[in-house]
């Protein structure tokens, strides 16, 4: 026997056995439908073995209910005109097992055409691990999209190629494109001219080296205008594939831009601005206060507020912090040393702010050197009016002070002309002798009174602040007042409380405010048409803590016509008058921290009001 002899004799031995050993299920069926092989492997997928299975109709076994009837109609349309729709092709279907158990099959059909008549083999693949995987990679994808269009942010992936192929929902109606009018970098046209070679080049080497990258650009919004955008990518891949994500910062770059143009402003202030600490020390100083303090920004920043002024030490600080976390002060004066050891006077604003649990106190300072100045001339210039006026003053009441002191002097001349005539007596009365002496000495302290009184107000001298007591201010005024109100014939009520506070003042320029206020409610009452003519003066201390002098009278009033102009320069009703009594007296009220108010009405007297507060000390807080 030869070789070719014995293969044949062993082929169809050897036919089987390749059935057997396939991966696939093999089932060969007749033209009749009826199963005629059913290898291993499809023993193992359909449970069925060989022996139960080769005779019986295949379409009863394994194939779905569902397509029973059209597999028996596609089958017999095969046999009669030899030609079937499946035969030759892959398909995918559903099969079942001998329990009943489903599952996902890939069928290929072949006809096979052998005497005594033709086969039909079926390649059956188990496909629904594959089926499984390929579920869960769509589900996976539709998580993945849902997720990335509705992610805050705009998500794009790229290919091996560079090329960006897809884009999330949040791009797409960013720019206001569908996804095919993206693909193939047709999105750089969307990318602002001035920024392209940037977001090339940038993202080109970031490839090419497989390594992130992060860059801002301008992209066009579907409206029209160019948005900042903050572009991240990220390889996903060794051959090249990127994924990346963009956010809209155009409000962050606006905000910075605003930011950059404040701190530019801030830094180049012509104010002072400081920034302290909690702990006193400067978190922020600009260019002014450098400049102004004489020290580099870096040495200030080592620094401490107590290091640039006397007006606060570490011990005082957290109460005078208080003070401006609360808003009680806010607004102060005090003097800052500089680098070379000077100091001048500064105008400070501060302001509290926390951020994120810290604490900062703002303060801007303004330098008012000249301003000091200024207010120091001025106030040589009214203590130099102010005592013009009180020479006027005195000048206006010289007749009635003459006639006053001509009383005491007068009575010192008859007593030491008695007491001449008792001592040319050979035995002269020394009792008598003693009275008239003691009432030469009386007559003399009262009118030594009224000429020290007088010497006060028309001396020159620097203004004084001393701890005096008001009570007895105002009684000395009263002595001096006094001839001219028994001239006019007008009653003073005295309602002065004994025990008022120490004030500390200038106590000339009280007496001059003072006498001022009563003498004009003299020359308003002398000529007013009242059966008695009275002036009254009352002081008290009233609910904010100051001491409060009123004076009143039941004079003429002031009509409507002067009621705004009362306290206004060179605006008089007296005939011969300058118009500056009240506007210097109430610029000495106001300079002692006190006001100076009017209530009148026209024939119904007038009543100013002059509060003082009390004692106080210190500078700045």
């Amino acid at each position: 026997m030869n070789k070719l002899s014995s293969l044949r004799e062993h082929w169809s031995t050897w036919q089987q056995v390749l059935i057997d050993s396939a991966l696939d299920s093999i089932v060969i069926i007749d033209e009749e439908g009826l199963i005629v092989d059913f290898n291993q492997s499809a023993e193992e997928v359909f449970g069925y073995k060989k022996r139960d299975v080769l005779g019986q109709p295949m379409v009863d076994l394994i194939v779905h209910p569902d397509l029973r009837q059209a597999h028996r109609d596609g089958f017999e349309r095969i046999r009669k005109t030899g030609e079937g729709r499946i035969l030759g092709k892959r398909l995918e279907l559903p099969a079942v097992r001998v329990d009943g158990s489903e599952f996902a099959a890939e069928l290929v059909v072949v006809r096979v055409g052998l005497a005594p008549g033709p086969l039909f083999v079926g390649y059956i693949r188990d496909i629904s691990e594959r089926k499984k995987a390929e579920h869960a990679l769509r589900e996976s994808e539709a998580r993945f999209r849902n997720l990335a269009d509705n992610a805050p942010v705009m998500i794009w992936l790229s290919d091996d190629r560079r090329d960006r192929n897809w884009f999330n929902q949040v791009w797409l109606d960013f720019v206001g494109f569908e996804l095919s009018d993206q693909i193939d970098n047709q999105w750089y046209e969307a990318v602002h001219p001035d920024d392209l070679d940037h977001v090339t080049s940038t993202q080109r080497e970031a490839v090419e080296k497989g390594s992130s990258f992060s860059l801002e650009y301008r992209i066009r919004h579907r409206d029209g205008d160019y948005r900042w955008v903050l572009d991240n990518g990220k390889p996903v891949s060794t051959s090249g594939e990127y994924a990346g994500s963009c956010v809209d910062i155009t409000e962050r770059r606006l905000a910075e831009e605003k930011l950059r143009v404040t701190q530019f402003s801030v830094d180049n202030s012509q104010t002072v601005i400081l920034w302290i600490g909690s702990d006193g020390g400067f978190v922020y100083v600009n260019n002014a206060a450098c400049e102004a303090l004489g020290y580099t920004r870096s040495e200030l920043l080592s620094m401490r507020i107590f290091d640039i002024t006397s007006s606060f030490t570490p011990e005082s600080w957290p109460a005078a912090a208080e003070r401006i976390r609360n808003q009680n002060d806010r607004y102060f004066e005090l003097y800052c040393k500089r680098n070379d050891g000077t100091t001048f006077p500064v105008e400070v604003v501060a302001n509290f702010l926390a951020i994120h649990g810290q604490e900062f106190y703002l303060t801007y300072m303004q330098d008012i050197t000249r301003r000091k100045k200024d207010e120091e001339k001025l106030r040589q210039r009214r203590d130099e009016l102010a005592h013009v006026m009180r020479l006027i003053t005195m000048g206006e009441m010289a007749s009635s002070l003459a006639h006053e002191l001509n009383q005491p002097l007068t009575a010192v001349a008859n007593y030491s002309f008695v007491m001449q005539h008792i001592a040319a007596n050979e035995e002269p009365d020394m009792r008598q002798m003693r009275g008239y002496a003691k009432s030469i000495g009386e007559q003399a302290i009262r009118a030594g009174k009224i000429v020290e009184g007088l010497r006060k107000l028309v001396k020159k001298q620097s203004p004084t602040r001393t701890t005096v007591q008001l009570t007895e201010t105002i009684e000395k005024v009263l002595v001096l007042l006094q001839p001219e109100l028994r001239q006019n014939q007008i009653l003073l009520e005295n309602s002065v409380n004994p025990e008022l506070p120490a004030l500390k003042v200038d106590e000339v320029q009280i007496e001059q405010v003072i006498v001022n206020l009563i003498r004009n409610a003299i020359d308003a009452t002398r000529n007013a048409d009242q059966t008695e003519k009275k002036i009254r003066i009352e002081t008290s201390v009233n609910d904010s803590g100051e001491v409060e002098i009123c004076i009143q009278d039941n004079g003429c009033g002031i009509s409507a016509d002067r009621w705004e102009t009362v306290f206004e320069a060179f605006h008089t009703s007296k005939e011969g008058g300058m118009g500056m009594g009240l506007p210097i007296s109430r610029s000495i009220a106001e300079s002692h921290g006190g006001q100076l108010v009017v209530d009148a009405k026209d024939g119904s007297g007038v009543t100013f009001r002059l509060t003082l507060p009390q004692e106080q000390g210190g500078d700045g807080l």
